[in-house]
């Protein structure tokens, strides 16, 4: 299996992880998060496919994700109209998995890329 056929996989699995817990959270806010996070591992899932088949491949900063900044929103919305924002005990695993997988596939991508002499894929798993 080459690089890009397993990150393809990582994404596959990533996205299969927050669709599932989407569909089981009831607090809209985080139902969205997941979606949108579910939404960014298909983007990153077509990246790595187009670079395994030769395909010329572009992470635009356009495409980048906005999660990070909507989170913060979300929380900080949640504050200011005090809603009760502490999750049930499954929940916060979830996000606590979430957080892990995430950092766990960066530090993947990040090593991989070390490894790539062709800057455009070296940069796209970078920037993943």
């Amino acid at each position: 299996m080459n690089v890009f056929d397993f990150c393809m996989q990582m994404e596959t699995d990533g996205r299969t992880y927050y669709t599932e817990h989407a569909e089981k959270v009831t607090l809209p806010a985080l139902k969205n998060i997941l979606i949108n996070l579910a939404d960014d591992e298909l983007k990153h899932y077509n990246l790595f496919k187009a670079l395994r088949d030769g395909a010329k491949a572009e992470y635009k900063d356009a495409e980048q994700t906005k999660i990070l900044g909507n989170t913060k929103n979300l929380f900080q919305r949640l504050r200011e109209e005090e809603v009760d924002s502490t999750f049930a005990p499954d929940i916060s695993s979830v996000w606590k998995k979430a957080q892990d997988v995430e950092k766990e596939s960066e530090d993947y991508y990040r090593a991989e890329a070390a490894k790539l002499s062709d800057l455009n894929q070296k940069k796209i798993l970078n920037k993943i």
